[in-house]
């Protein structure tokens, strides 16, 4: 769902079926626990992980116009976003309407 909403944010209009699901989420990393993780590497992959975070929200802002603030606060939730929200900050522009 998450990489969906990259390939949508390439996309000049955006519609959305009614049962559409958007999942915006931070990455992550999960250390191998066979392997020594000192402070250095941590903050290795935070800085990894923080450049992606940067890349994958700046590009739904940029897409989207929606605030760069607003989707990271979203994202840090882990949950899927409803179309309503995702429409009031032009992730989509409109929602289908089922015949």
């Amino acid at each position: 769902m998450s990489a969906g909403v990259l390939v949508a944010m390439g996309c000049d209009v955006r519609v959305a079926s009614p049962n559409t699901e958007f999942l915006l989420h931070l990455t992550a990393d999960q250390p191998d626990h066979r392997e020594r993780w000192t402070i250095f590497r941590h903050l290795e992959s935070m800085r990894r992980l923080r450049w992606s975070d940067q890349q994958y929200l700046n590009v739904i802002a940029d897409a989207s116009g929606a605030d760069l603030a607003e989707l990271a606060i979203e994202a840090a939730k882990d949950e899927l976003q409803p179309l309503a929200w995702c429409l009031a900050r032009g992730l989509i522009h409109s929602i289908e309407v089922p015949k």
